[in-house]
């Protein structure tokens, strides 16, 4: 019996094999440099897919792997080869190999000129982004004990990109499974750079239009590893990425305090982050012409984005031209526009450029018609005139349009692409919008369409004009609702019928109490308005929430608490785009979110749109 029992453990162990001998190896294409496969206990990485290991052997040196992956089936063979080199054999292709022994992939092998993709802010495309964040059991019981606020935390992956065309940010974010995978698509309006964050760590991501990578993080065996046709960029950015050393805001207004200084220290930097990018590439010869390009722009738009900060010394209205100018010759012209226009943490310079280029182009108009009026009416005809109903209207699109053809001028003069001239007229018209609480007239919407020559803008000027056009008009109930969504209508439903003005919140953050002690003043202000007031506690105990609540007398009639459970929080920040505190939306008296930013500060913008709901 006992003998039986032996060979038969003998023979399951020669079907089912072990991988022991190379599990938990990463292997790399000598030629290519790439990353071409993974080996764990039960699975096989390869061909950016995971795959189940149904039969493995060892014999003389030779292992010999069979995995699955759906319907699927490859043979892999690694035998040893010449010096520190292996010979791996899939589906009898052969592949000279070596073992990765750092986290992140080694120097590839050859020089690669190939360019960043540019597909022209073609509407419609989007990156995918596979992969597999290995469970580690203590990593996993120490998150779940944090219960930290990063998606990844909860099994999840998140990536927050924001627009170019407005400058809404957008969380899109995926769930992990129970063994570590996930598949995430995430819109692209062009090649982005963003951080895709898993909870205890990120990895640093410029995704081209359509392309697909693989993710591997492996924390048992400290690696971060992309897979995939173009994945040459990911791997080089996580293994040399370079932080430029920069000023904050604080620096510039408390420290440096006159733009002569503030212009030569940021060229003092700027050469010295070039002389680290130039050392990088002297270590790493073989680094790719996109890994060049897009760290060059990164350094001299952090560089850009410190000088625009001038903007907040001295009492002039407008930083000089010849400052401008200096920012366009040793900054902007040695830029790729494209990822100098890419979502990123730079937001000073393009803002307060075109702000300041806006400034310099309306002097160049002349007087404006309201001098103009105002110095040639002596008898009260003319302000008659503009006294009538609906003429400041009239006066103002004619005025913003005149100001749009000024500075587009501009820019066109200092060189600005074609994209970037319609970029920012985009964002312009978009902020427009959103000051308004209101569309666009006939007359500017039709000055942008026979202007804008990129259909992505052009639509999305449209877009944000006809949700304020929609304001107040019956939404049809979504059939097939999200988690979220079906969450919030459930914590909604008692009130419906009424306005609801929802602040998600913690006692955590500083920003929600400093805004929670001014409810009072928010609920007189609003009095007239039926409205209820919807608090969501966001990671915050029940305890914590009432010592706030009594302190800031967060209380009333039309007041409803809520402590949002772990599951609500994911569910909800999925749903709604959450990535910072507080978090406020209008909820109209049928249950439908209004997706218009609000602060409880703005009681004005709060009333406009609270009356357009009730108005259409």
């Amino acid at each position: 019996m006992k003998r039986t029992f032996l060979i038969a453990l003998l023979a399951l162990m020669m079907l089912c094999g072990c991988t022991s001998g190379i599990s938990d190896t990463y292997w790399r294409n000598d030629k290519t440099g790439e990353w071409m496969m993974g080996i764990t206990d039960d699975n096989l990485i390869y061909d950016s897919k995971i795959w189940d290991i149904i039969y493995s052997s060892d014999t003389n040196g030779v292992y010999v792997i069979k995995a699955r992956c759906e319907k699927e089936t490859i043979a892999v063979s690694i035998s040893k080869g010449n010096g520190d080199k292996h010979l791996i054999t899939v589906n009898g292709m052969k592949t000279e190999c070596s073992l990765i022994d750092d986290k992140y992939l080694p120097d590839y092998p050859e020089k690669d000129t190939t360019p960043l993709a540019d597909n022209n802010y073609a509407e419609g495309d989007s990156v995918t982004i596979t992969g597999w964040i290995r469970p580690e059991p203590s990593l996993l019981n120490w998150l779940r004990e944090k219960r930290n606020n990063y998606a990844g935390a909860n099994g999840e992956v998140h990536a927050r990109i924001k627009s170019i065309y407005n400058k809404k940010e957008t969380t899109y974010n995926t769930s992990i499974d129970s063994l570590g995978r996930f598949t995430l698509r995430i819109p692209l309006e062009n090649t982005t750079f963003f951080y895709l964050g898993y909870g205890y760590g990120y990895a640093r991501m410029v995704a081209e239009p359509n392309e697909t990578y693989f993710l591997m993080v492996d924390p048992i065996m400290r690696k971060t590893l992309f897979m995939g046709r173009n994945a040459r960029l990911q791997n080089e950015l996580n293994a040399h990425f370079i932080q430029p050393k920069t000023l904050s805001w604080l620096d510039v207004e408390e420290k440096i305090k006159e733009l002569d200084r503030l212009r030569d220290t940021v060229a003092v930097l700027k050469e010295e982050n070039l002389g680290l990018l130039d050392k990088t590439i002297k270590e790493h010869p073989n680094l790719s012409e996109k890994y060049k390009t897009f760290t060059r722009n990164m350094i001299l738009g952090a560089m850009a984005d410190v000088l625009m900060m001038g903007e907040f010394l001295g009492s002039e209205v407008s930083l000089p031209d010849s400052y401008l100018k200096d920012i366009e010759e040793h900054y902007w012209s040695q830029m790729d526009q494209l990822c100098v226009l890419m979502p990123d943490d730079h937001e000073y310079f393009p803002l307060y450029y075109w702000w300041n280029l806006s400034r310099i182009a309306s002097t160049k108009t002349g007087y404006k018609l309201s001098q103009v009026i105002e110095g040639a009416d002596h008898e009260g005809i003319i302000s008659d005139i503009t006294s009538r109903k609906g003429y400041m209207e009239y006066e103002t699109s004619r005025a913003h349009v005149r100001s749009f053809k000024a500075t587009l001028e501009e820019l066109k003069t200092r060189g600005w692409s074609q994209a970037a001239q319609d970029i920012y007229l985009c964002r312009e018209l978009c902020s427009i919008i959103d000051g308004n609480c209101g569309p666009l007239d006939k007359y500017i919407m039709d000055y942008a369409d026979s202007t804008i020559q990129l259909p992505a803008a052009r639509n999305k000027v449209h877009a944000v004009s006809e949700k304020y056009q929609n304001l107040g008009k019956e939404q049809k109930v979504n059939a097939n609702m999200s988690k979220g969504e079906k969450i919030l209508r459930k914590l909604c439903e008692p009130y419906k019928g009424r306005p609801i003005l929802m602040d998600i919140w913690g006692t955590w953050c500083g920003p929600c109490r400093a805004d929670l002690s001014h409810s009072q003043e928010e609920y007189e202000n609003l009095k007239d308005y039926d409205l209820v007031y919807l608090y969501l506690a966001w990671n915050s105990k029940e305890e914590e929430c009432q010592k706030v609540i009594e302190q800031y007398n967060v209380k009333g009639p039309n007041v409803v608490h809520h402590i949002l459970t772990a599951e609500e929080q994911n569910a909800l920040e999925s749903y709604l785009g959450i990535h910072s505190w507080p978090f406020y939306r209008i909820i109209d008296r049928n249950g439908n979110v209004i997706d218009v930013d609000i602060h409880p500060e703005s009681i004005e913008r709060i009333k406009k749109i609270l009356d357009k709901l009730d108005n259409g």
